[in-house]
């Protein structure tokens, strides 16, 4: 596992227990999406699983930790980070002044995904209004604020640690 993987994977799920799931989700050639759900206490597998298949195809990964093997908010049950997807070159702009300095930036297409490790954890509901707060500061995605998005995951060519 690369050291950026690592560090990404232990600021999302470092103090959850091994009981958790990951999820992935990845377009199909054919059209729709894959989608599996990696117990927390395989990290090496859940690492690999996302560098295979971010060498071939779209890949996303849930930010916030499942307590059961669905995809739903209701299957949050605590955010280890809060986050902002920045898209736009104003909110990029915004990102890079903002304090506190994210955790860590990862890079995404064009734009920038930004993380704030958290501790303790927060239920769903603090995380998204704590989320809806960060957009609206920095001119971020308003629709990513949800506990049950799912962004790209770091790799060693995208991933920032904060200033």
């Amino acid at each position: 596992m690369s050291e950026a993987l690592d560090l990404f994977l232990d600021l999302l799920f470092g103090a959850e227990p091994a009981g958790s799931f990951a999820e992935l989700r990845w377009r199909l050639r054919a059209g729709g999406m894959g989608r599996e759900f990696v117990g927390l206490g395989d990290r090496r597998r859940l690492a690999a699983m996302i560098v295979a298949r971010g060498r071939s195809t779209d890949l996303y990964l849930a930010v916030a930790p499942r307590v059961r093997q669905e995809g739903g908010r209701d299957a949050v049950e605590r955010c280890h980070v809060l986050w902002a997807d920045c898209d736009s070159a104003e909110s990029i702009e915004a990102l890079e002044h903002f304090s506190p300095a994210p955790s860590m930036v990862i890079r995404s297409g064009s734009g920038r995904h930004a993380y704030w490790a958290l501790w303790p954890p927060l239920e769903p509901a603090w995380a998204e209004k704590a989320n809806r707060r960060l957009a609206y500061a920095l001119g971020a995605d308003p629709r990513a604020t949800d506990a049950a998005r799912i962004l790209r995951p770091s790799t060693a060519s995208t991933t920032r640690r904060a200033r």
